[in-house]
């Protein structure tokens, strides 16, 4: 698809960006805190990934959806819910990167939890 990249251009650039010498740079100024505040940050992202898939299921079922101001929420309500499990996989890859944990770490062990 266009205007998308995949996990391995992702972490290409998380790299270039932990080891550039640009002080604007929000990957590089985080890492330079220390992995605990990596770490620490991954773990906000991932309950404002639950807190926002719980909203979005509450408004499934707790609204019509004939009416337009739903649809309309229901665009904004996914559209977080996109945002923040964006926010999750970032993070997350640049806590993998802090801890040298590589793509093909994570796809073996899929495959390895398959084959069980």
């Amino acid at each position: 698809m266009k205007n998308q990249l995949n996990l391995t251009e992702l972490l290409t650039i998380i790299q270039s960006k932990i080891n550039s010498q640009d002080d604007k740079s929000y990957i590089k100024n985080l890492c330079q805190k220390g992995i605990e505040n990596v770490a620490q940050k991954v773990g906000e992202e991932s309950v404002e990934v639950v807190i926002a898939s719980l909203l979005y299921q509450q408004h499934l079922l707790n609204n019509s959806a004939e009416s337009a101001k739903y649809r309309q929420d229901m665009v904004q309500f996914r559209q977080n819910l996109v945002n923040e499990f964006c926010d999750l996989f970032f993070h997350s890859l640049i806590l993998m990167e802090q801890n040298k944990i590589s793509l093909e770490d994570i796809f073996t062990e899929f495959f390895n939890r398959n084959q069980k």
